[in-house]
């Protein structure tokens, strides 16, 4: 194979030394040429090379799996196994010659070793472990050793999620290789994947994708050690040992030299490391890859070339001949030798042996390597059907062909079925390219060629859909190239950069979608924010121009823009002057931050201001001096709702003229709590709820009840004070809200608390209570209620005496305070209730506010029962016997209530409930001096007892309408 006469030149040296360059540039400086290399990648990446210099039709490709010939061609790219053996080429290279020493090929290089020679040079290129066995084996071999252009240092060993940019990761089972690729995708955005079983459509792909900074990260198998010229900085191995094809075993040094010796290209220095779960590397190891010093190769893979066809027994004896070198070692049986003893063994095929083209037609098929990798028995099936169709028809047959790769031509399916797919098309693709074994060979290796492609295509496409994130990828690869980036805001909220989402705008806040690690995220962020400047500032036009009606604000303080939250209150000076601070990316310039926060600043002011106008009002009021002007101040402070016992001494200072100009501001004095109606509204309380947690400094706001409520279950575990500025007073289990409370106490003041009464419907229909909840709520108003039963009487038998109706006093006859009607220093025995309410009546503006009385109705003794005669059960009719005597009376259970604030404090009960009033006299419970109280009843009444003699009337103003009233009430007792 060439002549005797030719140059032979070993170049040797480590990686990155410029080898392959430099058999280009020899080869085209000869008429015609050829150069075998190790890999049908690197085959197809030279072609491609040297067509862009001389042009498609002066090279030629020839790979086991596709076959590029121009009529003209003049340079020969090809893989080692598919080199033609016929010679007649002025220059042969053979690539990666220490691949002599491997167990599964190493025969192929050998032979070419010892055989290939071109007609005037002849060179091989390899690692320097070479030299002494080329030395004995070519003599006439001459040797030149080139320098690595840069230095290889050993990093030791790195996180993934630390790993540099640029960087490429080893792994050696497909398995592997995945796991690291989609780790790398979730920290670091994505990568590019390089096997040695991807087609060369894919991988070009693949390192296109690296190459062109979409990503800058590499997961391969140790196929990227063959000669891919690859721009990396840094190689990393996940593990340290193999599967060879029978054991695993731990990597040589040499092995991983030629890997690690892929980092730093040209003159750029490059390191290497391990990764995951690889232990570090020991001294010596480190050494002898940073050195390039590696043992010499001491045995090379060797199979005879010298084939005996005769008979298929003597083939195989042929291929297992024993070399005669002692630098030679016969390889192990090989797939092709496996096969053809398998078929050699079946009788009905054996029988077909019958002349050398059989036998060497047998050989031929044998050598179809097993892409399929399904199993040794599946492999040779296929096999005998390929040689009996050939053998009996000369052909394979074109129906059975189109069968198979139909059934192949699909692109659907995940990553591991588009590559079991593309392997099995690789043995179709490999029997097309065989000459005669097709009819229209054209044809079919054309259309073989396309199902590959287009498997090739899908298998990148799911490769990259499922390793790399094509948004950050594309975005980081523009912001290399310092390209300004054009972003969008579409109406869902979402930034669109270059047709990429990248995240969302919520409010002024940019909101990244996590797919990268810190480092990239921050560069992402950068890139986004850099390119929605202007679109902070168009939204911040938009923002300060829009009504409030767009504005709202939550529970817990917060301040909305439509669904989107664009700032928080904060404490300000006063409980009604909170300060706003907004959420304003600092990308998004001071400008914007200001514009955003005086709009919001704009909006709560308002709404402050609308929903607590009164509350203004008495604050604006000059008219307003001295006390009421200090108790309006104190409304202020609390928000317009103050329980009447806080601020009892306040209120007893104020004469009537404050209150009424109090009044007029919506004031009302109940007798419970002072507040006003207007601020009881949901919107008011919603609000000042807000405002008083801010005020307080509470971490989590307390949520104001569902509007609409008389009752509400009394709140647990909220902060003091929080029942009250929601409108409620607890009493019992449940709290009432105030304003409802006042309706129940101008009830109550017409009852009889010393001798008891009962709930009517009035007060049931004004709580929403039942009468068990309704005795719990005057428990907790301070009343005792004392529970009975009795028979239920119809409604239709259900007679009043005369003597029970209680002689009511008109509701606008105006009685003395208790304190007013008790003698200095006397002692009132009987139980009072609470303060009654100020402005219970519809003329209470013209109505003192002090003073008031509750007026209890006290029955009359009952007019006695007159006997009812009892029928004898004799004189019944037939069937009406009396049902009393079987089923009894059917029972009710009543409540009777009576006023227990002075038991409860003889008892040490703790007094009045929390929030009430003092008690007040009862109506017709308690005389007053000189009869006040009700109208004079007979000496069975109940009386008052004191334990000091009255005190002196006090004189009574002729000039006070109230005065006259009551002078009125005394001529008529």
């Amino acid at each position: 194979m060439g002549g005797e006469q030719s140059t032979i030149t070993a170049i040797l040296g480590p990686t990155n030394t410029g080898k392959t360059h430099y058999a280009i540039e020899r080869m085209l400086a000869h008429r015609t040429g050829i150069i075998g290399l190790p890999l049908r990648l690197l085959a197809r990446e030279v072609y491609d090379r040297i067509v862009s210099l001389r042009g498609p039709n002066a090279v030629a490709l020839l790979t086991g799996e596709e076959r590029i010939v121009p009529e003209r061609a003049r340079f020969w790219v090809c893989t080692v196994e598919a080199m033609p053996t016929g010679g007649g080429h002025d220059f042969l290279a053979i690539d990666e010659i220490q691949l002599c020493d491997d167990p599964e090929r190493g025969h192929v290089f050998t032979d070419r070793l010892l055989n290939a020679r071109g007609l005037h040079e002849t060179l091989f290129l390899g690692a320097d472990t070479m030299r002494p066995t080329i030395a004995k084996l070519v003599p006439r071999a001459q040797f030149m050793r080139r320098e690595r252009f840069s230095h290889l240092v050993y990093a030791g060993s790195k996180k993934i999620s630390r790993m540099p940019a640029r960087s490429a990761i080893v792994g050696f089972s497909v398995e592997n290789v995945y796991a690291i690729a989609e780790l790398i995708r979730r920290q670091k955005g994505g990568c590019a994947v390089v096997m040695g079983a991807l087609s060369p459509r894919t991988r070009n792909a693949q390192v296109a994708l690296y190459q062109n900074g979409d990503v800058d990260y590499l997961v391969a198998t140790d196929a990227i050690g063959m000669g891919l010229n690859l721009d990396l900085r840094h190689v990393a191995f996940s593990a340290l040992s193999k599967f060879d094809g029978r054991r695993m075993r731990p990597l040589t040094p040499s092995e991983i030299g030629q890997i690690a010796g892929r980092a730093g290209r040209y003159q750029q220095d490059g390191s290497f490391g391990v990764t995951g779960e690889a232990p570090p590397l020991h001294e010596e190891m480190v050494e002898a890859v940073t050195e390039h010093r590696f043992a010499p190769v001491q045995k090379l893979q060797w199979r005879s070339s010298q084939l005996n066809f005769a008979s298929a027994p003597a083939l195989i004896a042929s291929l297992e001949a024993r070399p005669e070198n002692d630098l030679l070692l016969r390889a192990r049986p090989a797939d092709d030798l496996t096969s053809l003893k398998v078929l050699s063994a079946q009788p009905e095929l054996a029988a077909r042996l019958t002349a050398r083209a059989d036998v060497q037609l047998l050989w031929d098929v044998c050598r179809i390597p097993d892409f399929r990798s399904i199993s040794h028995g599946e492999h040779a099936s296929l096999l005998t059907r390929i040689f009996a169709d050939l053998h009996e028809f000369g052909r394979v047959p074109e129906d059975w062909f189109a069968r198979q790769v139909k059934r192949i031509d699909r692109t659907d399916g995940d990553i591991d079925t588009l590559s079991k797919r593309l392997a099995y098309i690789r043995t179709w693709t490999y029997v097309a390219q065989r000459k005669g074994w097709l009819d229209d060979e054209s044809h079919w290796r054309g259309a073989t060629r396309a199902v590959e492609d287009r498997l090739s295509d899908a298998l990148h496409g799911a490769l990259t859909q499922r390793f790399v994130d094509r948004r950050t990828s594309v975005l980081l690869r523009r912001l290399k190239q310092k390209e300004s980036l054009v972003a969008d805001v579409n109406d869902k909220g979402e930034v669109v950069i270059e047709g990429h989402v990248v995240g969302r705008i919520e409010g002024f806040r940019f909101r990244q979608e996590e797919t990268s690690d810190a480092g990239e995220a921050k560069t992402l962020r950068a890139a986004a924010t850099a390119a929605l400047g202007p679109q902070f500032h168009l939204r911040a036009d938009r923002f300060y121009n829009a009504p409030d009606t767009e504005f709202d604000y939550t529970e817990q303080g917060g301040l909305m823009w439509g669904d989107q939250a664009v700032g928080k209150l904060v404490k300000g000076s006063e409980a009604l002057k909170p300060q706003v601070h907004a959420f304003v990316d600092d990308e998004a310039g001071a400008d914007v931050a200001e514009k955003v926060t005086r709009r919001l600043q704009h909006f709560i002011d308002r709404k402050i201001a609308t929903l607590f106008e009164p509350l203004m009002t008495i604050k604006n009021d000059e008219a307003l001096t001295g006390l009421a002007r200090g108790f309006g101040f104190q409304m202020i402070e609390a928000l317009g709702v103050i329980p009447r016992d806080q601020v009892a001494n306040e209120v007893k200072e104020l004469d009537q003229d404050a209150r009424g100009a109090l009044r007029k501001h919506g004031v009302r004095f109940g007798q419970f709590t002072i507040f006003m109606p207007l601020l009881l509204k949901p919107a008011p309380t919603r609000l000042r709820l807000v405002l008083w947690s801010l005020d307080k400094g509470l971490q989590e706001f307390p949520e104001s009840p569902p509007p609409g409520l008389v009752t509400i279950p009394t709140p647990q575990g909220q902060p003091e004070g929080y029942a009250t500025l929601s409108g409620y007073r607890p009493a019992g289990a449940r709290a009432i809200r105030i304003d409802m409370l006042e309706r129940l106490a101008d009830q109550l003041r017409s009852q009889n608390t010393r001798g008891g009464f009962e709930a009517n419907a009035d007060m049931l229909s004004i709580t929403g209570m039942t009468l068990e909840q309704f005795a719990d709520l005057m428990q907790g108003l301070g009343y005792a209620a004392e529970k009975g039963e009795r028979a239920k009487v119809k409604a239709v038998d259900a007679v009043v005496p005369e003597a029970d109706k209680a002689e009511a006093v008109p509701e606008d006859t105006p009685v003395m305070d208790a304190a007013q009607a008790a003698p200095e220093g006397g002692i009132i025995e009987q139980p009072t209730p609470e303060t009654p309410a100020d402005d219970t009546l519809p003329a209470a503006e013209a109505l003192p506010d002090e003073g008031l009385a509750p007026i209890a109705e006290t029955p009359a003794d009952p007019a006695p029962e007159e006997p009812i005669a009892e029928t004898p059960a004799e004189e019944l009719a037939p069937g009406t016997a009396p049902d009393a005597e079987i089923a009894g009376p059917e029972m009710e259970v009543f409540y009777t209530f009576t006023w227990a604030g002075n038991r409860q404090r003889r008892q040490g009960g703790g007094g009045r409930p929390q929030g009430q009033g003092k008690p007040r006299a009862n109506k017709g419970g308690k005389g007053g001096p000189k009869g006040k109280g009700g109208p004079r009843r007979d000496d069975n009444k109940a009386k008052s007892f004191q334990a000091r003699p009255p005190r002196k009337e006090k004189q009574i103003d002729p000039d006070n309408p109230f005065a006259q009233a009551l002078m009125g009430l005394k001529d008529k007792s």
